[in-house]
């Protein structure tokens, strides 16, 4: 585990505490020091200090937190999934058993180490932030998702029905899950016991979809082995959006387990390498995305060995760079930000740790070019696939350090809380995976599959993320229990799941275990409500006071309405720099055109 770097914004470090500090960059380099910390180091002091505190530059960093949110999604579909796979196959495992373990923890990888990294890397975690991300998801999907599927399918799957079956056992399911977070955090308190508890479901949920199919066919109260509703019902939802995300990229390590010979070579060349190859399919916004994050593409590409279990000259070279540049991927997750790794020295001496690491990979990139050609896959290929394993885990568990660190940043910068920026940035951008990878799996007339997952994937999201990273976090910490402050945009974002979950489970059966078009725009309209009042309720012109019971009360928001205010000073700044001459006090007016927090906070 790595060191605790993040550290949730104490009252010494808010916007309105910059904004009045006499030298800016000083109080953000003391005060700031360890919050929202990345590899880059703090990035409250990058933008007061390197940028200036310039809001011209504020965009800049929102593209960055848009290409890391990119990067946590394709790291899961095109490198850990298909390693999982390779490894179910390689274990024997049934479709069964691999979709509700090994894949359905594929399918949840942005969620979860989001959550892990929420949970471990702050000195005092941020509860809401947790639950924001996995309850905001789970909101994006149960409408939009879910909105998206029947809609589509009404054109290219006339006739659909979802399976009675994963219906009510993943709707149940669902329902019981969400019903133990709401009672484990309404004390305000979670012990280690009631996180594992969580993990406990998990392996309940296991059990019920291993056991209850071949419990209704023993009593011939389910269809036969073959049909469709058995199909879906034991595989397993989160194993069904694996492998739509699997064949969406091309990607096929069940291919490559069964072919032999020319046949397994043909695979590998036909195979593109994921991430590195344009997708001609992709929309204009895919396009750019890739374009953006093709740096960080290469990097990933460079430091994780071949992933598929394919094997060809192509991926014997890319091969070949992953020694020196894994381990250095490693070290920077070991160290925490580029400063540290720097300076860390072997031994105190004038060696630097990243030297003795580049040198020593170049001994074993070496030893992979004697040890490999491109035409035969080595022996010990699956070992390189476990690896890569092990270096996918590493590049997760970067990435989500730094989303969260960007996330803190901008929590503070421009006064608002995290808690928002979870339930939209971070839940849309985690999720917009499983609106790609469902809609196209509803174009391709199979829109029973696409529902499957959108009941199954939240559920096993939210049981693992909360369980695995509320666990590590009491792990770590000698079981010192976690205090469950829930903002009253997360218990509204409860509500509206709640609300979507009993529709889906009304409407469904009353249909024909079908929806209308009505339905499906509902679901778009009840989504944009939600945002439009999550929003108004951060700015403090809509009050959530009926959400926050005195047994229950709602954690206290300092910095409501403060991101005008972090603007102003940012223009500030820009005023200075621009105005060669200009005085202290003609600046300071020009903050004055725009209106303080109080004059906007709720009366």
């Amino acid at each position: 585990m790595p060191v605790q770097r993040h550290a949730i914004a104490a009252t010494e470090c808010t916007a309105a505490a910059l904004h009045n500090a006499t030298d800016v960059c000083a109080y953000a380099r003391s005060a700031c020091s360890e919050v929202g910390v990345g590899v880059f180091g703090s990035y409250i002091a990058v933008w007061h200090c390197e940028l200036g505190g310039l809001a011209r530059w504020l965009p800049l960093l929102a593209i960055w937190l848009v290409i890391i949110i990119y990067a946590l999604g394709t790291t899961a579909d095109n490198y850990l999934i298909p390693q999982l796979n390779y490894l179910s196959a390689l274990l024997k495992l049934s479709p069964d058993v691999a979709g509700v373990t090994l894949l359905a923890f594929g399918n949840g990888a942005p969620d979860v180490f989001t959550g892990i990294a929420v949970a471990t890397q702050s000195e005092k975690m941020d509860f809401s932030l947790l639950l924001s991300d996995l309850v905001g998801g789970s909101v994006f999907i149960m409408t939009v998702v879910v909105g998206t599927v029947i809609w589509i399918a009404h054109k290219h799957a006339p006739g659909w029905r979802v399976d009675p079956l994963p219906f009510w056992r993943d709707g149940l399911s669902f329902i019981v899950a969400l019903s133990a977070v709401a009672m484990v955090a309404v004390d305000g308190t979670v012990y280690l016991p009631e996180a594992l508890g969580f993990l406990g479901l998990y392996l309940l949920y296991i059990g019920i979809v291993l056991a209850l199919p071949p419990l209704l066919r023993r009593f011939g109260a389910a269809p036969a082995e073959g049909s469709s509703q058995t199909s879906s019902g034991e595989g397993g939802a989160a194993a069904v959006a694996a492998a739509s995300a699997g064949e969406r990229r091309g990607q096929a390590p069940a291919l490559a387990e069964r072919a032999e010979g020319a046949e397994k070579a043909a695979a590998a060349a036909a195979a593109p390498l994921a991430g590195l190859e344009w997708e001609s399919e992709a929309s204009l916004v895919g396009r750019g995305l890739w374009l953006l994050s093709l740096p960080l593409s290469v990097l990933r590409a460079a430091s994780i060995p071949s992933s598929d279990g394919l094997w060809d000259q192509r991926r014997r070279l890319w091969t070949l760079a992953t020694p020196p540049l894994g381990a250095l991927v490693f070290l920077l997750l070991v160290q925490g930000d580029v400063h540290e790794m720097a300076a860390a020295r072997v031994g105190g001496g004038a060696l630097p740790v990243a030297v003795l690491v580049l040198v020593l990979g170049a001994l074993g990139s070496a030893a992979l070019w004697l040890g490999t050609s491109g035409g035969t896959p080595p022996r010990w290929l699956a070992a390189m696939v476990a690896s890569g394993f092990v270096m996918t885990v590493v590049w997760l568990n970067l990435l989500a350090n730094e989303m969260v660190a960007l996330v803190e940043a901008f929590g503070v910068m421009l006064g608002v809380s995290t808690s928002i920026l979870g339930l939209t940035v971070i839940a849309i951008g985690n999720s917009v995976g499983d609106l790609i990878t469902d809609s196209a799996a509803a174009r391709g007339a199979d829109a029973r599959m696409a529902m499957a997952a959108c009941f199954g994937s939240p559920l096993v999201m939210n049981v693992l993320g909360v369980g695995i990273a509320l666990s590590l976090r009491m792990l770590t910490t000698n079981g010192a229990p976690v205090h469950a402050a829930v903002s009253p945009q997360c218990r509204l974002a409860y509500v509206v799941l709640y609300g979507s979950l009993l529709a889906h489970l009304v409407t469904f059966p009353l249909a024909g275990y079908r929806a209308p078009r009505t339905y499906a725009a509902c679901l778009f309209a009840v989504y944009a409500a939600f945002l439009l009042l999550s929003c108004l309720a951060e700015a403090g012109a809509v009050k959530l006071d009926f959400l926050c019971a005195s047994a229950w009360p709602c954690p206290e928001h300092p910095q409501q309405a403060q991101w005008y205010r972090t603007v102003a000073h940012a223009n500030r700044n820009s005023a200075r720099m621009a105005m060669a001459g200009a005085t202290r006090n003609s600046a300071h007016q020009q903050t004055l055109l725009v209106p303080s927090a109080s004059a906007w906070a709720p009366k």
